[in-house]
């Protein structure tokens, strides 16, 4: 598990769905659709239908990777701040049950509006 507590992960860049380290995939249950991937240097963030995956490649040669999962239902309330559209250089905040918090950067277009709905989701049943 990556060590954040109230930590934040920034200049995150949206990236293809090809580009995603193939062992992340295994985290991804049968009917679990991606909705977008972010990256930052060697980390991966990954927003699915159910759940964010962060995938940490540690190491030269990337032998070493951690594998954070945070379920939309574990999410206790969240935000998002943008400048001036929600879909460009915006940040979300996540909290979760324990008060811990994790703050996502996006640098440049992001799909917030459906990680939202995808929350929201979670949040209406």
């Amino acid at each position: 598990m990556l060590n954040w507590y109230n930590g934040s992960l920034s200049n995150l860049k949206k990236i293809s769905i090809d580009d995603v380290n193939q062992n992340c995939f295994d985290l991804l249950s049968d009917k679990e659709i991606i909705m977008s991937v972010y990256r930052r240097k060697k980390v991966y963030v990954i927003f699915t239908d159910h759940k964010i995956i962060v995938c940490n490649v540690r190491g030269l040669i990337g032998r070493k990777q951690d594998y954070t999962l945070i379920p939309y239902d574990k999410i206790t309330s969240y935000s998002v701040r943008a400048k001036a559209s929600i879909d460009n250089d915006c940040q979300l905040e996540v909290a979760l049950s324990g008060l811990w918090k994790v703050r996502f950067k996006f640098n440049g277009t992001c799909d917030v509006k459906s990680i939202l709905k995808a929350i929201s989701h979670y949040h209406q049943k």
